[in-house]
């Protein structure tokens, strides 16, 4: 599976599992329909994950699904390729690598289900100007903070999108192999007003933070966040295992942030008995699903 579909892969199949459940009975079942995952970039080929969804009274586990017909088409309409299944559920097409600026099409089938279809746009990868960082220490070493400022040179000619993560290399469970790490999102907060579902008497957290150049088209930005000093500490690592720290710059397509921030507000109100339902987004046609592209730029934070 490719590096950005790894990171998200698991977070995009629970909550679309678990939206599923949320939709309100009208008194009408609903016949399932094919779910696609996939988020698609220009260092890997397509890989693409297909399940069903189920009827709303229906409480059985979701399934991945076999033998579906995937093919992929270019922004001419073009026949790409057919994807091959991989694993159960889990298509692939070597040998092709997305290209940035470009759109793509995905056309799902299969015997049992309505075809479906989605289509997006793969971001140019972001431009890092610079990124500074500075420890703001406290009497206790526990209260301290560790800052990142990061300054991008957003393009003029169309509205974009981005998204932030810090990640910290981590040794497996109970292993002795040094190269045999994991890398570890690090929860985060800002109190950038451009930031998705900012909101002025509060700062917004999570693994990962969403913002849009709606305040800055064209221009150059500084974005900035912190997290917990001892996060990016590195004193109970074993021996001999890396301890690097990584910035990640995503520059995602409409879609993707549509999609990560609905299932942001879905998450904080899922569990509000008081708080408006959310519907999580999806850009599949016919179904339900995110297909969309990200491309990103890393900046070494610690070696």
């Amino acid at each position: 599976m490719n590096r950005i579909n790894s990171i998200f892969y698991i977070a995009i199949v629970a909550l679309f599992i678990s939206c599923e459940k949320e939709i309100p009975f009208d008194g009408e079942i609903k016949e399932p329909k094919l779910v696609i995952n996939s988020l698609f970039n220009d260092q890997d080929s397509f890989t693409i994950q297909v399940s069903r969804s189920l009827p709303v009274i229906d409480k059985a586990e979701l399934k991945l699904i076999s033998e579906a017909n995937l093919q992929l088409f270019n922004e001419n309409n073009e026949l790409i390729g057919k994807l091959t299944e991989t694993t159960t559920g889990v298509y692939h097409l070597p040998g092709f690598l997305p290209e940035a600026q470009k759109s793509y099409t995905i056309k799902a089938s299969h015997e049992r289900y309505d075809a479906v279809q989605a289509t997006d746009k793969l971001p140019a990868q972001p431009v890092i100007v610079k990124v500074d960082t500075v420890l703001i220490p406290s009497t206790n070493e526990w209260d301290s903070k560790f800052r990142i400022e990061v300054t991008i040179d957003d393009p003029s000619e169309t509205s974009n999108y981005y998204m932030v993560q810090l990640m910290k290399a981590e040794a497996k469970w109970e292993t002795v192999d040094t190269t045999d790490y994991y890398w570890r999102p690090i929860y985060l907060t800002t109190n950038d007003p451009f930031t998705a579902n900012f909101n002025s008497s509060d700062n917004v957290q999570g693994e990962k933070l969403l913002f849009q150049d709606a305040g800055f088209n064209g221009k150059k930005h500084t974005y900035g966040f912190s997290t917990e000093y001892y996060n990016v500490l590195n004193r109970w690592q074993e021996p001999g295992f890396p301890t690097a720290i990584q910035l990640r710059v995503y520059a995602i397509s409409e879609a993707v942030f549509r999609y990560f921030e609905s299932a942001s507000r879905y998450e904080s109100a899922k569990y509000d008995p008081f708080a408006t339902p959310v519907q999580v987004y999806s850009n599949v046609e016919g179904g339900f699903g995110i297909f969309g592209g990200a491309s990103s730029t890393v900046a070494i934070i610690k070696e």
